[in-house]
């Protein structure tokens, strides 16, 4: 049927085309490395008295046992081989061999140190680094220090132009956007096609949800040009794409405003060209890439949207809906801070045209206070979009 409010975990993120993507395991190393040495012939020699209790002094299990034993030499003790665990290990982010315990010389065989040399011997003391050694551990000091303030999450919203649930989404995002900054990079991702088989559903769809998220929706084009399905919309967004992607993020929303807000079918050529000509897209080479770029297609019923936080090493899955908190809670327990936003004539010119529940979302404001805060600023205008006002800027 399409969206859906579910919430759950799910695997990593879709590749650029949306195919799953498995997370490499580290691989132990070291045992391809290991040779083994050929086991001693035998000669007959005269039986000692072996402190270690063997016989003749021969090595326990001899050569081949040693092959067992990672990084064992050969002679040393072998542990009884185990059973291989049916268990996978579990992936702590790296593998270390153990090595078994080197043979202790019998204390009899130890060679005694003289005297002399005992009397003569000065503890000495440790060598203090240079300044040179020292500056270099100070860089490697500050640079772990960077690393860990350069924590980054990346927020993938899988959906297409056709998704009111995802165009919903919408406030949040500018939210986090405007709290986190760099931190948090947003991707759009396309789902497979999408048929449209009743116009009647999707356009009740679209009401029930509307109260829910508060952003404009218009189901006109239900009513009057139904699209059949999502394929020349999820062609174009591909195509941009290639060319950019915080170019094709921006043409995802301007999709989302002509289909959702303004209540026109944009599944025609015509007028996805229009569209990415508004967000500075090169036309030309999106006609180019246009033939290139196949979209998805699936049997299976595509459920819409479903938003995926990667963030220090932790996948979160969220379907339907998000709030604001079920995306900060992940990136609060990576560490990432929030700030206040900037000032709202920066906001609308960076992220307009913006709607006024935007604005709420993002300063904390009552209807009320957004409308009168948008009414007064510098430099901000309205502008229309079908029956619905929208505000940007005149810069």
């Amino acid at each position: 049927m399409g969206d859906t409010s579910s919430t759950d975990y799910e695997p990593p993120i879709d590749s650029d085309d949306d195919s799953s993507v498995e997370e490499d395991v580290p691989v132990p190393t070291g045992l391809d490395d290991h040779t083994t040495e050929p086991e001693p012939e035998e000669t007959e020699e005269p039986e000692v008295d072996d402190p270690s209790g063997t016989p003749g002094g021969a090595p326990v299990g001899g050569g081949g046992a040693g092959a067992g034993a990672a990084g064992a030499g050969a002679g040393a003790p072998t542990p009884t081989p185990e059973e291989p665990s049916s268990e996978e290990p579990e992936d702590d982010g790296e593998s270390e061999l153990e090595t078994p315990d080197q043979p202790e010389t019998p204390e009899d065989d130890a060679p005694e140190q003289e005297p002399e040399q005992q009397e003569r011997s000065e503890p000495q003391e440790p060598e203090e680094p240079d300044d040179h050694e020292q500056e270099n551990e100070d860089d490697d000091k500050d640079d772990d220090d960077d690393d860990e303030e350069e924590q980054e999450a990346q927020i993938v919203v899988h959906s297409d132009a056709w998704d009111s649930i995802a165009w919903g989404i919408y406030p949040v995002r500018l939210q986090l956007k405007e709290e986190y900054s760099d931190q948090v990079q947003f991707d759009d991702r396309l789902v497979p096609v999408r048929e449209f088989d009743s116009p009647e559903d999707r356009a009740q769809h679209w009401e029930k949800w509307e109260p829910r998220h508060e952003m404009p929706v218009s189901t006109e084009v239900w009513n009057e040009d139904p699209p059949e399905s999502t394929e020349l919309a999820n062609r174009a967004f591909a195509a941009a794409r290639e060319q950019s992607i915080p170019l094709a993020e921006r043409f995802m929303r301007r999709l989302r405003t002509a289909a959702i807000v303004e209540g026109t079918n944009i599944e025609d050529r015509d007028t996805l060209l229009e569209l990415a000509r508004n967000v500075g897209l090169d036309t030309d080479q999106l006609k180019e890439d246009w033939e290139d770029v196949e979209p998805r297609q699936s049997s299976r019923e595509v459920e819409t949207p479903k938003t995926t936080i990667h963030v220090d090493g932790e996948t979160v899955t969220q379907r339907g809906l998000v709030t604001a908190n079920d995306v900060k809670t992940p990136l609060k327990r990576a560490g990432l801070e929030a700030d206040d936003p900037q000032s709202l004539p920066g906001f609308v010119d960076e992220h307009g045209p913006v709607v006024v529940k935007e604005v709420q979302q993002v300063y904390e404001y009552s209807r009320e206070d957004a409308l009168d805060e948008l009414q007064t600023a510098e430099d901000v205008v309205p502008v229309e979009y079908g029956e619905t006002t929208l505000w940007t800027t005149l810069r």
